[in-house]
């Protein structure tokens, strides 16, 4: 078992992805988009175009900033992770408080998850201002959640978990509660259950989210903002006697810019070397389900955890035509995780988990519950992969990259121009990367790092010497997958 694959240089996306659900139809306005020509220079130049892309530029442009804005993108407008996601905008309180106190602590636990429950209001608050038409595609909406588990062991696990979680957060009691095998079973039918965790969550089309946002930035700054589609990275340089000292190489040709943001995330390190092995690409599956014809058609007001002794699917539901949307299926361990991690291409699906993903809905709902599917529609109406970007430390890195992250060039200053990065989220995106990219760019309008900014998440000079080192140690070892596990 090879696990090189993990300092793999992750390459650029690839041009012949698989053909995510949310990407179709694709909007039509960012389809291509492009300037006639590659403008010569920006103030700020971001490289990627999804969730986190969105929300600095947003952040930057709605709170006055007066500079050029940039967003140049390997292949079309929000078609990397963000456009490939589960669609869910759910923050795993319960769990997460758990496992981020074991790793950091108390106090640093309790604010990621503050920092966490922010990005519902926040994404919402975005959102607001989009068209009637645009707001409704967006399909942003509140959930119940119900997180089942399916043995005595996780149910009690789950009473711990819940009870240190209250008492760290007094002001949440009665927000999450747990039910067990009856009424999970019967109100919820979900057959097999030994008991559930509810709760409320959101959920979205994210693709139609994003594009549509920067859609309606293009409406509003069109002259201080340009997309670039198709138009990959190659390279970045800088040259300290220049104004705008940062030059981008790309197939259209060069652009100057004063900063460089890096939304890139599993890609990252294609561009900046030093953190291969830190930000780890991984492949995800999804599909969508055509519902049986006696599965409640509830348009979108639930979604769903089936958390196993292995592994744990999540789901939701279309509210427009009851389709259900389930992604997870990684079941197969530590030799499974070997199969996904390192992996940067999102042009082939991952067997294993869609064979687990196309039988589960009918063996957990049970037959009576689920039914069957109607003749004449696919049981899988969609099936894609996407590529994750999962940190070394198992936290996000947001803020001006230290000179520890530059390969051949020194590190610019903040004021001036410099290096910045919002990457990292290992598949939870949507419940951190929006207000990443809001502390990121109040930094780059000459701000200081606001303080509901978790500390572990900003990208320091000692942070990353300390993961290098880490990487050095175990590097095409198995000990290098099983940290990022």
């Amino acid at each position: 078992m090879s696990f090189d694959g993990l300092v793999d240089d992750p390459a650029l996306p690839v041009a012949n992805p698989t053909t995510s659900y949310w990407q179709t139809p694709p909007n039509e306005r960012l389809l291509g988009i492009q300037s006639a020509q590659l403008p010569f220079k920006a103030d700020i130049a971001i490289i990627g175009s999804g969730v986190s892309a969105c929300s600095v530029v947003h952040e930057l442009l709605t709170s006055g900033y007066t500079g050029s804005v940039a967003i140049l993108e390997a292949r079309e407008i929000c078609s990397g992770a963000t456009g490939r996601n589960g669609g869910r905008v759910h923050v795993h309180a319960i769990q997460d408080y758990d496992k981020y106190r074991r790793r950091l602590g108390d106090e640093a636990a309790e604010k990621i998850i503050r920092f966490q429950m922010l990005h519902w209001e926040a994404i919402n608050n975005a959102a607001k201002s989009l068209s009637p038409e645009n707001r409704k595609r967006a399909a942003l909406r509140e959930t119940e959640s119900v997180a089942a588990v399916f043995s005595k062991k996780k149910l009690e696990d789950l009473e711990t978990l819940l009870a240190n979680f209250e008492a760290a957060f007094p002001d949440c009691v009665g927000r999450w509660r747990i039910i067990g095998a009856e009424e999970t079973q019967t109100k919820y039918k979900i057959k097999h259950a030994t008991g559930a965790l509810i709760g409320i969550a959101g959920a979205a089309w994210p693709y139609r989210l994003i594009t549509g946002i920067f859609s309606e930035l293009l409406d509003a700054y069109g002259d201080r903002l340009s997309l670039e589609a198709n138009t990959p990275v190659q390279a970045v340089s800088r040259d300290p006697d220049f104004d705008y000292s940062y030059s981008l190489k790309t197939p259209r040709g060069q652009l100057r810019a004063k900063h460089v943001v890096f939304c890139t995330e599993a890609h990252t390190s294609h561009l900046l070397p030093k953190l291969r092995g830190i930000i780890v690409p991984r492949r995800g599956q999804m599909t969508v389900q055509s519902p049986g014809n006696t599965f409640e058609d509830l348009r979108g007001k639930r979604s769903w955890n089936f958390y196993f002794d292995t592994g744990f699917d999540y789901l939701h539901q279309n509210p427009t035509n009851g389709d259900i949307i389930i992604g997870g299926g990684d079941f197969g361990g530590f030799e499974g995780a070997a199969q996904i991690y390192g992996v940067p291409s999102d042009a082939m699906e991952e067997l294993p988990a869609k064979t687990h993903l196309s039988g589960v809905l009918r063996v957990v709902f049970g037959k009576q519950a689920w039914g069957e599917v109607p003749q004449g529609r696919e049981s899988i109406k969609s099936s894609w992969t996407g590529i994750l970007g999962n940190s070394l430390d198992h936290t996000p890195l947001v803020g001006p990259l230290p000179q520890e992250a530059l390969h051949d060039r020194r590190i610019g200053r903040k004021e001036k121009g410099a290096e910045w990065i919002c990457a990292g989220f290992g598949g939870y995106g949507m419940t951190n990367s929006w207000m990443s990219g809001v502390a990121l760019a109040r930094q780059l309008a000459g701000q200081a790092t606001p303080l509901w900014l978790p500390e572990p998440y900003i990208i320091t000079s000692s942070r990353l010497s300390k993961l290098q080192a880490q990487v050095a140690e175990i590097q095409h070892t198995d000990k290098h997958l099983r940290a990022l596990l």
